[in-house]
């Protein structure tokens, strides 16, 4: 898909070659609070919200 992206950036002009000659890479990685969604948390928060309605 990249290959394509810069081929494609090529042939239509937005690219040239001598901006691909070098290429920063951010390999940065940032960690993300993420919680899968087990059973327990979702009839809790089903509980949760059945209180509020009630």
């Amino acid at each position: 898909m990249l290959e394509e992206s810069l081929k494609s950036g090529l042939r239509e002009g937005f690219i040239k070659r001598t901006e691909l000659k070098r290429v920063n890479v951010d390999t940065t990685v940032q960690e993300k609070n993420v919680r899968f969604p087990t059973d327990a948390r979702l009839y809790d928060r089903m509980r949760e919200k059945l209180v509020k309605a009630a």
